[in-house]
């Protein structure tokens, strides 16, 4: 799935980053700040908490790409819709295997982890909407045209989907010198779509053509 390399990405950018700002690799000589801030020194069980929630989204999505069983299970559960406007486009929504089930999985564990109440809860949903509603409406968009984009191979031209002509034609340009370009073209679609995963979901095809 897509979901994995954004994760396996991630983890790797944080990392390498990581190491570069603590050993002031590429980072500027002189800082400006607006205020000074007081440093804080962090004990590990309140970083240990601090990340759980992002350790626990890793360890479930992980488990549910890479263990067959699992996988094979979670994937025997869908809604389908069969030719779609009358084309030979078919869509199954797997409710088990789809990782917004995790997320929200994964926020209920802290729940009760965090031991939080009833007013808590309500504020937390309430700015969480307030923040995410406008990106949420634009996404919904991006991925549509994402799957737009990957079934445009089944018009009446019978030409191939818009990402694998692409992906011929970059081919043809680059040979063997794509490999320089591939992270690229994934940086671009990032750019574009706002999102590492939709990015993965546009050129997945693209960088395996």
């Amino acid at each position: 799935g897509s979901e994995l390399p954004s994760i396996i990405g991630g983890i790797t950018g944080l990392i390498i980053v990581s190491f570069a700002a603590h050993f002031k690799f590429l980072t500027p000589k002189k800082t400006i700040a607006f205020s000074k801030h007081k440093k804080h020194k962090y004990t590990l069980k309140q970083i240990s908490l601090a990340l759980l929630p992002y350790f626990l989204i890793i360890i479930l999505l992980t488990l549910l790409r890479t263990i067959p069983t699992i996988t094979k299970y979670t994937s025997k559960i869908f809604i389908s819709w069969n030719s779609i406007l009358g084309v030979d486009i078919n869509y199954k929504f797997l409710l088990l295997f789809t990782p917004s089930l995790y997320l929200i999985l994964t926020g209920i564990i802290c729940l009760f982890i965090f031991k939080a109440d009833k007013k808590e809860v309500s504020s937390t949903l309430k700015q969480t909407f307030n923040k995410v509603k406008y990106p949420a409406l634009a996404l919904i968009f991006a991925v549509a045209l994402v799957q737009l984009l990957l079934v445009s191979g089944n018009g009446i031209s019978n030409l191939q989907s818009a990402p694998l002509i692409l992906a011929e034609f970059i081919a043809g340009l680059f040979k063997s010198y794509f490999v320089l370009v591939s992270s690229f073209v994934g940086m671009f679609g990032s750019f574009i779509a706002g999102s590492n995963t939709v990015s993965n979901l546009l050129f997945g095809t693209f960088q395996l053509e």
